[in-house]
Formats: C-alpha cells, sequence, structure tokens
C-alpha cells in the first residue's frame, strides 16, 4: 500500500506491507517508508505500534482501533454495502437511486449528532464509489472516492481510494491511497 497526503503545500508519502488474517481480524502493517515501525491490531481494538529505530513499544485498547473500522476489512469482510456504518451505530434513513446509483443517507448514533449531520453513500454496480460526509451545519467536510477496482474470485477491492478532508479555516487535506500487489 502507498499512501500520499497533501496539506499546506506538503507531500508526505508512506508505503508499507499489509497482512491480514481474516479468521481471526489480526492486521499487521510493516511501514516501509518512514521506516522502523510494525503496527498490530486486531478486531476488538487492541493496538500495538513497535518501533525498531528506538526500541519502543505502544499499546492501547479502543475499539475505533479495531480491524472492524478499517477499509480493507470492509471489503475483505463483504461489510461494504453500509461501510461499517450500521455497526458504527448509524442509521440508513433514505435510498433513492439516480442514472444507476443507489445513493442512501445515514444518520449519525446520538453519540455524533453534536458532530455530523450524516453520511451519503453512493453504490455503482453494488460496490461503493462515493461517500460524503456533512457537519451539524450541512457542510461538506470529507469526500472519498473508490476507485480502480479489481476483481479476485468473490471479492472486489478499490485499488485507488481518494480523500479530500475540508479543515476550518479553507484548508484541506488531501489523501490518495494505492493498493498493490494483493
Amino acid at each position: 500500500m502507498e499512501t500520499e497526503s497533501l496539506h499546506g503545500g506538503k507531500k508526505t508519502s508512506v508505503t508499507a506491507d499489509i497482512y491480514y488474517q481474516a479468521a481471526d481480524g489480526k492486521m499487521i502493517t510493516h511501514y516501509i517508508v518512514p521506516s522502523g515501525q510494525f503496527m498490530i491490531t486486531n478486531d476488538k481494538g487492541e493496538l500495538q505500534v513497535y518501533n525498531r529505530n528506538d526500541n519502543t513499544l505502544f499499546r492501547v485498547r479502543d475499539e475505533q482501533y479495531g480491524t472492524r473500522n478499517t477499509l480493507l476489512y470492509h471489503f475483505l469482510s463483504g461489510a461494504y454495502q453500509d461501510m461499517g456504518l450500521r455497526g458504527m451505530g448509524f442509521s440508513r434513513t433514505s435510498t433513492r437511486f439516480e442514472h444507476g446509483l443507489v445513493i442512501s443517507f445515514w444518520n449519525p448514533p446520538a453519540n455524533l449528532q453534536g458532530v455530523l449531520q450524516g453520511i451519503e453513500l453512493v453504490h455503482e454496480a453494488g460496490l461503493p464509489v462515493y461517500a460524503a460526509y456533512y457537519n451539524v451545519d450541512k457542510r461538506l467536510i470529507r469526500k472519498v472516492y473508490y476507485t480502480e477496482y479489481q476483481y479476485f474470485d468473490l471479492l472486489a477491492l478499490p485499488m485507488s481510494v481518494i480523500e479530500f478532508n475540508y479543515l476550518p479555516g479553507g484548508d484541506s487535506l488531501v489523501s490518495r491511497i494505492n493498493i498493490k500487489d494483493v
């Protein structure tokens, strides 16, 4: 996996190898660039980050770090119809059909209602192609595009994910994730 991010006129690149075990939800990420870190997490949210450069280990347990909240999990487990929103407490409030697209709107759970107005998910041919996140003022704060799908037996995986995060003050953070060598 390669990730490139642009923010404040600067480009940041990350290259990592990711290994995922579906049976127990364990994911191991070896960061090649920048080098020296390994991250291990599972579906319970147990996260360990080992930095071999300074021989340190960071541990934390929180559901938000669980592999069930990752992009890979949603696609590898077939949970891409709602992209994990239902499991996070979101509820679908509407669905409409336009030009071959299925567009659904999801309201946030009570603990996020002061932050988000909702999320719009767009599917084409059964696969997610776009997600839009709106704050409580109904302002678009994040867009995600899922593109370049490849098919592996019964599995479809977007090989490119592009995110636009709109920050307060008019700035934005743009990220592109490229998945390779599946």
